[in-house]
Formats: C-alpha cells, structure tokens, sequence
C-alpha cells in the first residue's frame, strides 16, 4: 500500500498543474471575456491592452502580486477604460503616481475562485524572497 499511495499522490500532484492551466479565467480589461486559461488571460491582456502582468508583477510581493489583480479586475467591474487603468498602473510602477492597488479591499479576490491568483507563484522563478528586499538595502 505505501508505494500505490505514492503513485497516488504523485498523479494527483501532476493532475493539479495540468488542471490550473486549462481553467477557464475571466479577461483582465473590457467587457467580461471567458479565457480557455490564466495564460490566455495574460496573452489577451498584452495582445488587446498592451498590458504585460508578468513584467509589471516583478519586483512585487505575492501580496501586492493579489492586490494588483484584483484592483484591475475591479476597475474592470466598475466599466472603467482598459487602457487608462494600465496607464495608471505604468505610472505607479515607475513612481509617477500612488499605487491605488495597495488597499486591504484588494485582497479579497473579485472573481470567486479566480485561475489567476492561483497562477501567480509562476510569474516568477528568481525573485522568491522579493517581499523584503526594498527594505533591506543598505548603502
């Protein structure tokens, strides 16, 4: 039974990566669109909007990972402009303006079960411990 219960727990491990990749997600910017999947979602968000999640997630915590999405999905609720909410995140990026994102609000997810969130931990592969690092600096 030990090592049927490890064949188990390894297939469920490999059915969970290959489920969370093919989740039908919601667009990011426009009128509601239903994605095959996150990286539909992330390619759709470049391609329409000229918006590259992944770029602009760099450099930021998982939390403020979380609040940036669903600052965006909620402006998208409210109808506002795809294009003038990624200028408003470009210039926040860059230090031109205030992160509005940076809310506790933006930690509840907008879209129940969003594919997104759970997608995020592959935005990155090198900065793990980039929460921290801003405050770390020394000179």
């Amino acid at each position: 039974f030990g090592s049927m219960g490890d064949q188990d727990e390894e297939r469920w491990s490999d059915w969970e990566e290959d489920d969370s990749d093919q989740l039908p997600t919601l667009s990011l910017f426009g009128p509601p669109k239903t994605l095959p999947s996150p990286a539909a979602c992330l390619r759709h968000a470049q391609d329409e909007y000229g918006f590259d999640l992944v770029s602009a997630a760099q450099g930021l915590g998982l939390y403020e990972r979380i609040q940036l999405i669903n600052y965006i999905r909620a402006a998208s609720a409210r109808g506002e402009d795809g294009k003038a909410v990624v200028v408003r995140i470009d210039e926040a990026l860059v230090g031109a303006g205030a992160r509005l994102w940076k809310e506790d609000a933006y930690l509840q997810p907008v879209v129940e079960g969003d594919p997104l969130l759970f997608s995020l931990g592959g935005f990155d592969d090198d900065d793990d411990d980039d929460d921290d690092n801003e405050d770390d600096e020394e000179d």
